[in-house]
């Protein structure tokens, strides 16, 4: 029994792990969350700013596309029906919290989020390069600032 043991440990000592960087997803990443949370400020919401709700719904449209076309179909028609349901994402609150950090947003008298000087700086630079954030910014030009967090929660409001 004890020579099986000893094999055992011997095996064990053979075993070598090398550390290997592990690819992470530019979705995951906190850069690209600040990115587009500055850019769906920065089009979609007007000087008041931006509510926390209205970033977590259009964050989690830009990636359910039927979502996304559900609710242009809304505006279009000037309609109030019902959204689909959604997900919080945790990823668009630390990117909150990162830009309130680094000066890129803050929070209005209103508890709005809006965006800084810093903030429209940074803005602009991602705007006026065409391949940075395209998708997002294709999609987003659609709606524009027809949003409006009221219209935002009689949308919500009906599909409960």
């Amino acid at each position: 029994m004890s020579d099986a043991i000893d094999e055992i440990k011997g095996l064990i000592n053979e075993i070598h792990f090398k550390n290997r960087s592990v690819h992470v997803s530019y979705k995951f990443r906190t850069g690209y969350q600040v990115s587009r949370l500055v850019l769906i400020i920065g089009m979609t919401s007007t000087v008041k700013g931006c509510s926390i709700l209205k970033a977590q719904i259009l964050s989690y449209a830009l990636d359910d596309e039927k979502l996304f076309n559900q609710i242009e179909w809304l505006l279009n028609n000037n309609s109030i029906g019902f959204i689909k349901a959604w997900k919080y994402n945790q990823l668009v609150s630390t990117a909150i919290n990162y830009s309130n950090a680094y000066e890129i947003t803050e929070y209005s008298n209103t508890g709005k989020i809006v965006l800084t000087e810093k903030g429209q700086k940074f803005f602009s630079e991602i705007m006026s390069d065409e391949t940075l954030l395209s998708y997002e910014k294709s999609q987003l030009v659609k709606i524009k600032k027809r949003l409006s967090d009221t219209k935002l929660l009689n949308i919500l409001q009906k599909g409960s």
